[in-house]
């Protein structure tokens, strides 16, 4: 997989998991464990991420293969800082998002209004929990993407996002709470390399 095309499906990532602009509870568990699996443009991964701060911060490490073989990539979210940092070169961006995050465990009409949220009827069944179904419409990148989650606790444990000729799913293979996150998952080096979008 070509690093322009990486960078594409981590931004996607990133969109899907929301932003955090100051602290709240948006999940209801403060720190915890995810295995997902994620599928986009022909590519299927599987990730281990982390949550701390009742969501205000997650990092992911994901492995890809690319030009020079197989590559690490950090994506850390810390409030509305997202940082993504390709580990064996230690150099990554870093920008800040202008939307605020979808609070699922407190939607507000302002929320609802500007992301066309709908609640669907139907319950969907993920890891033994029942969860709530969403549809959406973000803004990314000037196009505007249709995603569907399914929500438990505020967490979505399954994600559907299409934009245009591009489909992703996100879907939790395992999730558990945790009392400690590993720094690697939450910390970026003090040497890196890192450019300001």
């Amino acid at each position: 997989m070509k690093m322009r095309t990486i960078w594409t499906v981590l931004l996607l990532l990133v969109a899907t998991m929301g932003w955090a602009q100051e602290p709240e509870h948006f999940y209801g568990m403060k720190s915890g464990r995810v295995k997902q699996k994620v599928a986009v443009m022909g590519q299927e991964q599987v990730m281990e991420a982390y949550f701390d701060d009742w969501g205000n911060t997650q990092g992911s490490i994901l492995s890809v293969e690319g030009a020079q073989g197989l590559v690490e990539i950090l994506t850390l979210k810390k409030g509305d800082k997202v940082t993504m940092l390709q580990l064996d070169t230690n150099e990554g961006m870093t920008t800040t998002s202008q939307e605020a995050a979808v609070n699922y465990l407190n939607l507000t009409d302002e929320m609802i209004d500007k992301y066309q949220i709908l609640e669907l009827d139907e319950k969907q069944t993920v890891l033994g929990h029942e969860c709530t179904g969403y549809n959406m419409i973000q803004d990314l990148q000037g196009q505007q993407a249709q995603v569907t989650s399914w929500v438990w606790n505020g967490i979505p444990l399954k994600s559907e996002l299409k934009m245009g000729e591009i489909t992703q799913t996100i879907e939790v293979l395992e999730l558990e709470e945790v009392s400690e996150v590993p720094a690697k998952y939450v910390t970026i080096p003090e040497d890196a390399k890192i450019t300001e979008m």
